[in-house]
């Protein structure tokens, strides 16, 4: 009788552990909405020239397939040799889109804040590369103008530590990267969204 109560108190505090352990994961799942380009189908195009391109190029890029929940493959390409440049896995977590090039995107992949305020700073490493890029909001609400429209950005600086120069990024959480000012120059110029 004794072991039948001790065997039924260890049933019930692994049932209490496991419910406990499920409780957890649910806390932990992602929630997004503030990167709204996340669509499949979603493509844009970008024009990119700068001193170390002889002639322009364009920057084919499109969201192909939701690979798990709220996980996305993009893959980029450049016109006009069709040249795969990247593919990526982006999950919009909290108030960060999370990057990586390999699954499973892990929690320290924050690649672009979602809700920035000026002076906002991160950090993103890429685990595959180990590049280390730093991020700093300049100004909200600068409205850039590019073939397809006029869009209300984000001015973010970016640099990649080890390198000279600092660039500019133009963010538009709808629709990504606007406009990208610095040692080479893009430019949005088509989307289907």
């Amino acid at each position: 009788m004794k072991n039948i109560r001790i065997d039924a108190v260890i049933v019930l505090f692994c049932a209490l552990l496991f419910a406990s352990a499920c409780q957890d994961d649910a806390s932990n799942a992602c929630t997004g909405g503030n990167f709204n380009f996340l669509t499949v189908g979603n493509h844009w195009e970008s024009s990119f020239f700068g001193s170390f391109i002889s002639s322009d190029t364009l920057i084919l890029a499109t969201v192909l397939e939701e690979t798990e929940p709220g996980i996305f493959k993009l893959t980029t390409y450049t016109e006009p040799n069709n040249q795969l440049n990247g593919t990526y896995y982006l999950q919009d977590c909290g108030d960060f889109l999370l990057r990586s090039q390999t699954l499973p995107i892990k929690p320290e992949d924050q690649y672009m804040k979602g809700n920035r305020a000026v002076d906002d700073a991160w950090q993103y490493t890429d685990r595959t590369s180990g590049v280390v890029s730093n991020y700093k909001v300049l100004q909200k609400n600068v409205s850039v103008t590019t073939p397809v429209g006029t869009f209300p950005c984000d001015k973010i600086s970016y640099h990649q530590s080890g390198t000279f120069n600092t660039d500019t990024i133009y963010l538009n959480n709808d629709y990504f990267f606007i406009k990208y000012s610095g040692i080479f120059e893009y430019e949005l110029i088509s989307k289907n969204f």
